[in-house]
């Protein structure tokens, strides 16, 4: 850089006297602390930023729909094969007892 000696004291004369308020410096940290406190309450939302970021991608969007279309389908089926036998059984129990009258009695003990 280019040492300008007259630049310099141009600049010099042209700083302007002006006193800070009294406490600045405690007032100027005290704002740099309430921000770092405002961000560690929100550290935790740094641990989901990357996998956002994925999500934001067209192909990982489609492919996190599609596990979770696919996990929701298989819960059903799981859910709907129980609720079937459920049903299975008790079909046969009701056939047994209009087939034999004394079942009947038997299921109802």
């Amino acid at each position: 850089m280019n040492d300008d000696p007259q630049l310099r004291e141009l600049l010099r004369t042209s700083l302007p006297d002006v006193s800070l308020p009294g406490r600045f410096r405690a007032h100027v940290w005290q704002r740099i602390q309430a921000r770092n406190e405002a961000s560690a309450q929100r550290g935790w939302t740094r641990l989901f930023e990357p996998l956002f970021a994925l999500l934001m991608r067209p192909a990982y969007a489609t492919l996190a729909l599609l596990l979770m279309v696919g996990g929701a389908a298989g819960v059903a089926s799981f859910r709907a094969a129980d609720a079937n036998e459920r049903a299975r059984a008790t079909l046969a129990e009701r056939h047994i007892a209009t087939l034999d009258p004394y079942a009947r009695l038997e299921a109802m003990r």
